[in-house]
């Protein structure tokens, strides 16, 4: 006589055994960084489609209440998605696959030892506004932003009238700062993220 019970529940069995088995073969850092990915994905996905677009990964990033692991993992993936200029979008499952290195996309960096890296840049990280007595010009640092002609006299003062530079700047409560440009105009804005200090 034909077993016409169904075989459904040990191969059930074996996909989570086998699941777990990749899992354990992973670094402390990238199931750390998978199982932060997989709660951000949750949390960031904002129209619900499933992936992370990179206006949605860049609005975690610019979130001053996105702290601390949550953070680096916003950075990690910012960071990820931008090292691929034809990806508009990622799923949990890319990330997977790279962190796993199955898949090359993504992969131009390992994506756990930079969120490490950023979980520890977020938490020894000095927050003062100015970290050292005195601005250094030697210390600027031009991002993706066109802003090399503001730089420019920023350093300019820097290197010439660095206690002038400082006054311009003073911090706020609430996370804010406030910078009186040379015309008087006081202009109020956010300290840098978590995930922007990644």
């Amino acid at each position: 006589m034909l077993n016409t019970r169904p075989v459904f529940g040990p191969t059930i069995v074996l996909v989570v055994v086998l699941g777990a088995a990749r899992a354990l073969a992973l670094s402390p850092n990238a199931r750390e960084f998978l199982a932060e990915a997989q709660i951000g994905f949750q949390v960031w996905d904002t129209d619900h489609d499933g992936e992370l677009s990179v206006h949605e990964i860049e609005l975690a990033v610019a979130n001053p209440k996105v702290t601390g692991k949550p953070a680096a993992t916003a950075a990690t993936l910012r960071r990820a998605i931008r090292a691929d200029h034809d990806l508009k979008s990622v799923t949990f499952k890319q990330v997977v696959d790279a962190v796993e290195h199955k898949s090359k996309m993504l992969d131009a960096f390992d994506m756990a030892d930079f969120y490490h890296d950023s979980c520890q840049r977020i938490a020894t990280t000095n927050r003062a506004l100015f970290v050292s007595d005195r601005p250094h010009a030697e210390k600027l640092s031009q991002g993706r932003l066109g802003d090399c002609f503001l730089l420019a006299s920023l350093g300019t003062i820097a290197a010439t009238e660095p206690a002038r530079l400082k006054k311009m700047f003073k911090t706020l409560p609430g996370g804010k700062f406030e910078a009186t440009l040379g015309t008087g105009r006081k202009l109020v804005l956010d300290m840098p993220t978590d995930a922007e200090i990644c």
